[in-house]
């Protein structure tokens, strides 16, 4: 565990449910995070979020380099 982002908000943008459910297990519940399937999710959930990391699919559809 990093300790430095323990109180941390990550945003994960992954449309890979496998994945998913990877991070959840590596993250646990020693972590504050959200995930978002799609760009649009990831959009929204970011104003409203304000993570101070976002782990991004880069092979997401649509991606763009604003988002």
């Amino acid at each position: 565990m990093i300790k430095q982002l323990q109180n941390q908000k990550i945003l994960i943008v992954e449309d890979n449910v496998i994945w998913q459910q990877s991070f959840r297990k590596w993250l646990g519940n020693h972590y504050v995070y959200e995930f978002a399937g799609d760009v649009e999710s990831a959009k929204k959930i970011f104003t409203r979020f304000l993570p101070d990391l976002v782990i991004l699919d880069l092979g997401l559809p649509k991606i763009e380099l604003g988002l």
